[in-house]
């Protein structure tokens, strides 16, 4: 395989001409900026892996990219993995944009979704040339996931990490060590390995370090592993379950040395011990937080039905006697006795609207006249339901 920093340009730069040939469609639920799609084309286009694995799918739109890009040489395969099954707190399966594109199926992919990569890759034969990891940006799990994929990446194998900018969300007040979402960023650091990120001047004006970047497996990533082992000893944000554990375990102590095994099952014992003990006051922080940004709200809209009753839960153990509404743009019915009723636009500055989905410019495109006040939440969800 070609080295890295031999390509003649930028990655967003090569291929030019093919890209924009892509319909439109394709970009459908694209968590990616045109620039990092470019970037992302450009590097596919001059290895051509004939394996990709892609952890972390969504609404699929990184799926259909890359199906795209590969659809014309007949033995390349994507597979794809999210612990997920629907994409954020809606009722869209997984994958649904590369779904739709291809009803019948498609040959050249895989999708596996509920399961963590640690449960499925050691039964996929074969390896990979090609990895984007885009999960949960929480650390421990980019590095967990990371680990378990790099015994099955071959020999120079090119690894893209998505959000490795994520950690500036540190600023948001829902985002409280270790909840800020600086694993994508911890794991670019550490690595060894030669590294690639988009010089687009445009998009370094929005992203001055850079949203995405990627880099290629070498003797010396694998030599230095240890670097990603004691990192797990940085108190962690998401703790897996048991079930989850169970896989990892076995892929540590199958695929790595006894020491930094036993690096692995230390962080998970004393992560383990926070989380069942030390984080109780960082919970007690985050309902201070919600209450705190509810005062002189008149009205709350949960955006997305699947979880609403679990927001429900949130906001009444905060003792909120607030007016709730539920947003969801496909589902009926009601939750709690509380109608789901359609999205809409009429709403008085005294709302504040809860998002159960990243808030991205794909969510604030669904409600571009809402003037109300729109509070994110997403982080803060996702550290709540692990209190109910």
């Amino acid at each position: 395989m070609e080295v890295i920093n031999k390509i003649p340009v930028s990655p967003e730069e090569y291929g030019e001409v093919e890209y924009n040939k892509i319909p439109e469609t394709i970009f459908h639920q694209s968590l990616m900026n045109d620039v990092e799609r470019r970037f992302v084309f450009g590097l596919v286009d001059f290895f051509k892996p004939e394996r990709i694995l892609e952890i972390g799918v969504a609404g699929g739109g990184g799926s259909a990219l890359l199906l795209e890009m590969i659809k014309e040489r007949k033995g390349a395969q994507l597979v794809s993995v999210d612990l997920a099954e629907y994409v954020y707190s809606t009722n869209v399966p997984i994958g649904q944009t590369a779904i739709d594109l291809y009803p019948n199926g498609n040959p050249q992919w895989k999708l596996f979704t509920g399961k963590d990569p640690s449960q499925i890759l050691d039964e996929l034969n074969g390896k990979f040339d090609f990895l984007i990891l885009d999960t949960a940006h929480i650390h421990p799990i980019e590095s967990l996931n990371f680990l378990c994929s790099l015994p099955h990446l071959s020999d120079n194998a090119i690894v893209v990490l998505h959000d490795i900018g994520s950690y500036r969300s540190a600023i948001d007040p829902f985002s409280h060590f270790p909840k800020a979402e600086f694993a994508c960023k911890l794991l670019y650091d550490i690595i060894v390995a030669e590294k690639l990120r988009p010089k687009d001047s445009e998009y370094r004006k929005r992203f001055p370090f850079s949203n995405i970047g990627a880099f290629q497996i070498s003797e010396d990533t694998k030599r230095y592993i240890g670097n990603i082992f004691t990192s797990l000893e940085f108190p962690w944000g998401l703790y897996p379950s048991q079930d989850i554990l169970d896989s990892l375990n076995h892929c540590m102590e199958t695929h790595y040395s006894q020491e930094n095994f036993e690096i692995f099952k230390i962080a998970c014992a004393e992560n383990k011990r926070l989380y069942d003990t030390g984080f109780k006051s960082f919970f007690d922080q985050q309902y201070f937080d919600v209450q705190r940004m509810m005062q002189g709200v008149e009205k709350v809209v949960f955006y997305g039905k699947r979880k609403a009753k679990e927001y429900l839960s949130l906001f009444r153990n905060l003792e909120l006697a607030l007016p709730y509404e539920i947003w969801d743009n496909y589902e009926s019915g009601n939750v709690e006795g509380i109608p789901v009723v359609k999205p809409r636009n009429d709403l008085s500055d005294g709302t504040s609207i809860v998002f159960s989905m990243r808030y991205n410019d794909l969510v604030e495109s669904l409600i571009p006249t809402v003037q109300a006040n729109v509070i994110r939440v997403d982080v803060l969800i996702r550290e709540m339901e692990d209190v109910f």
